[in-house]
């Protein structure tokens, strides 16, 4: 049954703005030619409206959903009530709504029989913002693991001989697709498991959702790998600040931002840790000489500190570029990458189906957007786009068109397309106006509850959802799906974060992949920008 057909015209009005309904009347008509500024207002297409924007965040609230069940006629109440095996017999209409309203909203089996019965998909489900552990204890465990593949072993090795040198510097170059995270977690399990207690290894990234891709592969890794029982501990974002002092070996995910935060408000944390330091990793080597970043680095080093320097940027070695021989005296002229003989090593990686062939498809958007003062003080400070401008950006409707048209044509096609937004907000519209176009997408980020991510994750494994559009999610998890197209209307300035998000659909056949994968790249005028945005030129050699 359709369970918005029982709420009143007037009750759906007034949960729909008037800036929504009014976004909506200019856009819808250029998708549906059946929709003009008349039937928009018509109760079918407000509740199709109210289903695809407003009722999935509506939906969490225990008012609300009183307020849906209470307008259902009783026999649709009593079919939901058998299905959840809540006895009916004596009890009053109200009794009934109460009852099915007591059911603890988050995340279970019974949650998601109440969604079935109402045949809701689960992106109605739980999505309240989960506190992350500020630090945890990893302990003896059992789960599925998988080991490196050779070519990750042979990188491993050499990294581990290179760190027998006292303070040793030097670059993993590793392309994206091939397992750098996965390969450079395994090194450092390697260190910690064969240092003394109270080692400390740091790894270092500029943004929350490479934090947190890199807190779940670490975890996963060292459930298998370790000797000992360690803290692991966030310091990024919302989550906890660095330890008082090194009482056990601990693994620290630090955020470049929060970090340099700290330091400049009590610079005695960095003082405290400096000699336990065993390890640093920068996951954006090119970037570690930038004033903030380096102050942070130089803070942590020890007397007997190593550190390595990530890279993804395939074929040409950054250490090259006359740009970046600073980059190279700070590691010390060395560099580690995966043997191929004298091949290209994404030939390499493609001959053996680890990496898909790619479709490169950027699009000019012709629309320019102008940083504010703050926010180009952000860019030299940071080295990307602060959430402000990538919030209005995401807002821009002439842009949203071209992303609805795109995105309609590889439907057609039948491809399953992994959409990069420009925000949680956008991420959400996005999504609303291809169900509303009758295009089954879902949304995720970064605050759903695992379950709940994980569940829409494998509906886009089983082909029951076609777009997944998702703003600042990088974990593992979707490096399973064969994706057919990326869509990346982010823009970044992060090689990185670009190398991630294009990765998600690199992973070739034999890794559970495609053997081609579509990249479209939105590449807008964004002014002070820079050649910060080029960073797609980076990947040249991918394309070819």
């Amino acid at each position: 049954m359709s369970v918005w057909k029982f709420l009143g015209k007037s009750d759906l009005q007034k949960y729909l703005e008037d800036e929504l309904l009014e976004r909506l009347e200019d856009l819808l008509p250029i998708f549906d030619p059946n929709i003009d500024g008349f039937t928009i207002h018509s109760k079918n297409t407000l509740a199709k409206i109210f289903e695809s924007f407003i009722a999935p965040r509506l939906f969490s609230k225990k008012e609300f959903r009183a307020q849906l069940l209470n307008s259902f006629p009783e026999s649709n109440l009593d079919d939901i009530c058998i299905l959840l095996e809540i006895k009916i017999t004596g009890l009053s209409f109200d009794k009934k709504v109460k009852a099915l309203c007591k059911i603890p909203w988050k995340e279970s089996k019974r949650v998601d029989q109440f969604l079935e019965a109402l045949n809701l998909p689960l992106d109605f489900g739980p999505s309240e913002k989960q506190l992350p552990e500020k630090e945890k204890i990893i302990s003896l465990d059992i789960k599925r693991y998988l080991t490196l593949k050779d070519f990750q072993a042979s990188v491993f090795y050499k990294v581990v001989d290179e760190l027998k040198n006292p303070r040793a510097r030097f670059i993993v170059q590793m392309p994206t697709g091939s397992g750098k995270t996965r390969t450079a977690m395994e090194i450092i399990s390697s260190v910690l498991n064969d240092n003394e207690e109270k080692s400390i290894v740091i790894w270092l990234a500029h943004s929350e959702e490479l934090c947190e891709q890199a807190y779940q592969c670490f975890e996963d890794t060292w459930y298998h790998t370790k000797n000992k029982d360690l803290k692991l501990i966030r310091s990024w974002g919302e989550g906890g600040s660095l330890p008082q002092d090194a009482d056990q070996s601990c693994m620290i995910i630090g955020g470049f931002q929060k970090l340099y935060a700290i330091l400049k408000k009590d610079p005695s944390y960095f003082d405290k840790l400096r000699s336990h330091v065993k390890l640093i990793v920068v996951d954006e080597a090119h970037k570690v000489l930038a004033p903030t970043y380096k102050k942070v680095t130089d803070s942590l080093i020890g007397d007997d500190t190593c550190m390595i320097g990530l890279t993804a940027t395939p074929g040409r070695s950054i250490i090259d570029e006359d740009q970046n021989k600073d980059l190279a005296n700070y590691f010390f002229q060395k560099i580690i990458n995966i043997d191929t003989g004298k091949e290209p090593v994404i030939k390499y990686l493609r001959d053996r189906k680890i990496l898909a062939r790619t479709n490169y498809h950027p699009i000019k958007t012709n629309r320019t957007y102008e940083l504010t003062k703050k926010e180009q003080e952000h860019l030299e400070k940071f080295f990307d786009l602060p959430k402000g401008i990538l919030k209005r950006i995401g807002a821009d409707d002439a842009r949203n068109i071209e992303i609805i048209k795109i995105l309609q044509d590889d439907c057609a096609l039948n491809k399953q397309i992994l959409f990069f937004a420009c925000s949680v907000e956008h991420s959400q519209f996005i999504t609303a106006l291809l169900n509303m176009l009758g295009i089954k997408a879902a949304h995720v980020d970064g605050e759903l509850p695992k379950g709940r991510r994980a569940a829409i994750i494998n509906e886009f494994r089983e082909n029951k959802i076609q777009v997944l559009c998702n703003y600042g999610v990088l974990s593992t998890g979707f490096d399973a799906p064969k994706i057919d197209v990326v869509f990346i209307s982010r823009p970044t300035g992060s090689v990185v974060l670009y190398s991630q998000m294009i990765g998600r659909g690199l992973r070739g056949p034999s890794i559970g992949g495609t053997e081609e994968c579509k990249i479209v790249d939105l590449i807008d005028n964004i002014t002070g920008f820079g050649n910060e945005d080029k960073v797609y030129e980076y990947f040249d050699e991918y394309y070819s």
